[in-house]
């Protein structure tokens, strides 16, 4: 069967994310990992191939279905600009994994508006950011709302999927956008085990809609 391209770019994302992970969770931390997340973290998230130290880390790897022909970058180069950014600053300072295999954006919200919750009830703040995401109609605009969620997961230490995250931030510049929109809100309203299968991993929601 042939693999989608959004699910080339999940794996190959996923797979960068784990390595740089390693090499940051680890004590002494590897100097590559170290250097190369504080890079993404001032890059901009919206603007991939901006800084040509970060080429190698965000390129690399790509098969050509996914590469860019024009002067402009392909969707698939800028979910995985994007993505590796956002890891980054989800990771930053912190000692245990940001990234996991199996926790979508709408489960990892789910858990982010429990911790930061007084009661019973979902943190409004929390919700009312990622309803905001889901309602953007620009890149630039859902990057932004991604990123103050991120931070907040930071801030609990809420782990993501970002091989994941990669393969919804490509399906939601195309016509599958609503599949991507759907699976966050079952994900936000419905408890799945985080052992299911990922993107990154197996056969992704998102292939066959």
């Amino acid at each position: 069967m042939e693999t989608k391209p959004w699910s080339e770019t999940g794996r190959l994302v996923g797979a960068q994310v784990a390595k740089l992970q390693a090499g940051y969770t680890r004590s002494p931390r590897d100097e590559w990992s170290q250097r190369t997340l504080a890079q993404l973290r001032r890059a901009d998230a919206a603007a991939p191939g901006a800084d040509a130290a970060l080429w190698q880390v965000t390129f690399d790897g790509l098969p050509e279905s996914v590469r860019g022909v024009g002067d402009a970058p392909s969707i698939g180069e800028a979910a995985a600009h994007a993505t590796l950014v956002m890891y980054a600053i989800h990771q930053q300072s912190k000692g245990e994994p940001m990234h996991r295999q199996g926790v979508g954006l709408g489960q990892a919200v789910r858990d982010l508006a429990r911790a930061r919750s007084a009661d019973a009830t979902p943190d409004p703040g929390v919700l009312s950011r990622f309803h905001a995401l889901v309602r953007a109609q620009t890149r630039s605009a859902r990057l932004s709302c991604l990123r103050a969620l991120v931070g907040l997961m930071r801030a609990e230490s809420i782990p993501l999927d970002y091989g994941r995250l990669a393969s919804d931030l490509w399906l939601l510049e195309t016509k599958k956008s609503d599949v991507v929109r759907l699976r966050w809100g079952r994900q936000l309203h419905l408890h799945k085990p985080t052992t299911e299968p990922t993107e990154a991993t197996a056969v992704p929601e998102g292939e066959n809609p």
